[in-house]
């Protein structure tokens, strides 16, 4: 008989945690992740107003489509780029492609600063006061600065096994 009641009380300790941890990740979300997040961070960092959101997300979407486009066409260009090298395809060639993929680099990053520039036009004076703030936090997220979103583990300690070897030889 004790043994019984140990196994309901572990049976129903765990159904209780299960239940528990299944409440917390359906109750409690992290409103900083993806497009969303991002989108809630910059309204609160900026500080803008319900008159200033339907321009502001206008200008996030156009700016979402210009960034896919882009990485779409690179997507493209460095398939090219690697099936080049099984077809023996000349310098020029090659020279052709990566030319061409960093257009598409530098028009990313000016279409970003263009974002930049019409989402500054949006604020007030007050706002722009934050404007810097917004940069600075925005550009750090793009540049993966963030530890929150960087890369972790696995990827540098692979990196420091390479160059060991690397080095070694």
């Amino acid at each position: 008989m004790e043994s019984s009641k140990i196994y309901k009380w572990g049976f129903f300790s765990l159904l209780c945690l299960n239940i528990a941890l299944i409440t917390m990740f359906f109750v409690i979300k992290n409103k900083n992740h993806g497009p969303r997040g991002l989108h809630n961070k910059v309204v609160e960092i900026l500080a803008l107003q319900e008159e200033q959101l339907p321009d502001f997300k206008c200008y996030a979407f156009k700016h979402s489509q210009q960034m896919r486009e882009i990485e779409r066409q690179q997507v493209d260009l460095l398939e090219k780029y690697f099936d080049a090298f099984s077809q023996s395809a000349n310098d020029s060639t090659t020279l052709s492609l990566v030319d061409s993929y960093a257009a598409l680099e530098r028009k990313k990053i000016e279409q970003t600063g263009q974002h930049f520039n019409d989402v500054e036009a949006l604020l007030n004076p007050e706002q722009r006061e934050r404007y810097p703030d917004f940069v600075r936090k925005v550009s750090s997220l793009l540049l993966m600065k963030n530890s929150k979103f960087k890369p972790k583990g696995k990827r540098e300690d692979h990196q420091r096994r390479m160059e060991l070897d690397c080095t070694a030889k």
